[in-house]
């Protein structure tokens, strides 16, 4: 019988994985979406909070900011609204947020697949070339 391992050390695993870009477990491919997804989250944050050419802090409080990131969708109106994004690359977020929420918020669980992991990836390594003009 195969040896099981902690969710922890499992998460451990995925993110080395996530980070190096290599072909994951099918159980662990779940993690690896929302490891993605929680880095993703935490750059659009930095965005906005570090551009105060486009969201002051007269207008963009702390408490706008929780508000804002308790719906992804609002953070991504309120960032389209200063920033433009070609139209799949937006299509390609909200579907893989609406995969991420599905894995976090409902009982089914979603088959994620390496190729799924790449190209949402592909799609973050887009966005922030685009927000942060960074290089993958």
């Amino acid at each position: 019988m195969p040896s099981r391992s902690s969710p922890s050390k499992r998460t451990a695993n995925a993110s080395n994985r996530v980070i190096r870009g290599s072909p994951l477990p099918a159980r662990d491919t779940s993690i690896a979406l929302i490891l993605l997804d929680s880095n993703f989250e935490i750059a659009l944050k930095e965005f906005i909070v570090h551009r105060n050419d486009l969201f002051p802090t007269t207008t963009c409080t702390d408490a706008k900011i929780a508000q804002l990131f308790k719906n992804r969708t609002d953070v991504i109106n309120e960032v389209t609204k200063h920033v433009t994004f070609p139209p799949t690359l937006l299509n390609k977020v909200r579907h893989y947020y609406g995969l991420r929420n599905k894995l976090i918020h409902e009982r089914a669980m979603v088959g994620i697949t390496d190729p799924d992991i790449a190209n949402y990836r592909a799609t973050i390594e887009r966005v922030l070339t685009i927000l942060f003009n960074l290089r993958f």
